[in-house]
């Protein structure tokens, strides 16, 4: 008996790494459920040669990757415990993709999900360097990594524009037959370093409408955020990341002991939020033909009220667990790969 083809999707992102850790359910599950989906920082410290939690009985979340070359990374959920405070070390680079600290994620990700072989893994990468990385990221994840004590396959590597992968996560959770046949679509993706969109004939992305910039995602905006709350707390609150998650999953912040009125900071947020929205409807070539908003990505809480100002007649699509929007659709794609090839 022939084993099981296994698609899987990581979403390796500027802020956090998102992947799936099985085939997403189908008649009788929840495909939209955050479930089947996991995350950790985009963050590739230097191995440490030690653990301390580890003498308590408490090791760190996290995997330790060994590449050719005899570079040492630590990724994983824990991998804050590492780099303790201070500034992280988030790479902002075009050429990110192709590098080792990117392949360190890909491999942490697949040392998670527990696979020695994987058929098609699907990947994406921001319209910024889509057309120029595609081919050459798929060549350098396809094959056989080493990870630790053993090695894991990749048969397969599709690479997809990714706004694509929330949009196939969107439409066809909510059976939106007519936006995937012939309506036109703008699909926004909203990153930690790039402002995605895609705009769309049914799901046939046009070109000279779908583009990307860089310095116009949510570590812009969180920049000048934390500087703001420097400014009126007279205090260095810390690296952005704590900000972004007091917003995101709407906990308090506290800065030298002091909480934070977050809400006070709402005009800054939409104000550059809406400087960034100015250049996507430039590069959409206009909104008088859009049928579908959709909304997707991990930053969706910064940009979702902006968006909705400037489509004020649009209905805007938000799909719940936007930060893992694009990788389930991305497992979608690698799914209905192979059962077209099996």
């Amino acid at each position: 008996m022939s084993k099981p083809l296994i698609a899987r999707a990581v979403d390796v992102g500027y802020g956090n790494t998102k992947y799936t850790t099985g085939h997403l359910p189908t008649d009788d599950g929840d495909a939209s459920s955050n479930e089947f989906c996991e995350m950790f920082p985009s963050l590739t410290p230097t191995a440490l040669p030690n653990d301390l939690s580890a003498t308590l009985g408490q090791s760190r979340d996290t995997v330790r990757i060994d590449l050719e070359g005899g570079e040492r990374f630590e990724v994983g959920r824990e991998v804050r415990l590492v780099l303790g405070g201070g500034a992280h070390d988030r790479t902002l680079d075009e050429n990110f993709c192709l590098s080792s600290r990117y392949l360190a994620l890909v491999l942490g990700a697949l040392s998670y999900m527990q696979v020695d072989e994987v058929d098609c893994l699907v990947l994406g990468l921001p319209l910024t360097t889509y057309q120029s990385k595609r081919e050459a990221l798929e060549n350098y994840i396809a094959g056989v990594h080493r990870l630790n004590d053993k090695t894991v396959k990749i048969q397969k590597v599709s690479v997809v524009p990714q706004p694509m992968g929330g949009f196939y996560d969107y439409v066809i959770q909510h059976d939106m037959l007519d936006a995937m046949e012939h309506e036109k679509n703008l699909i926004i993706d909203p990153g930690y370093y790039t402002l995605d969109w895609v705009t769309s004939e049914g799901t046939r992305p046009i070109d000279a409408r779908s583009a990307a910039v860089n310095d116009s995602g949510a570590s812009t905006i969180l920049a000048e955020l934390r500087a703001a709350i420097e400014h009126d707390m007279q205090k260095d609150p810390g690296d952005i990341s704590r900000i972004d998650e007091a917003i995101r999953l709407k906990r308090p912040l506290k800065v030298h002991g002091q909480p934070v009125d977050l809400a006070k900071y709402t005009p800054l947020i939409t104000q550059l939020a809406d400087s960034a929205v100015n250049k996507l409807i430039s590069g959409a070539r206009g909104v008088a033909d859009i049928d579908n908003v959709i909304v997707v990505g991990g930053a969706t809480h910064l940009y979702l009220d902006a968006i909705k100002a400037r489509f004020p007649h649009h209905q805007v699509h938000v799909g719940q667990h936007p930060v893992f929007a694009n990788v389930r659709g991305f497992q979608m794609l690698g799914e209905a790969w192979l059962k077209k090839n099996a």
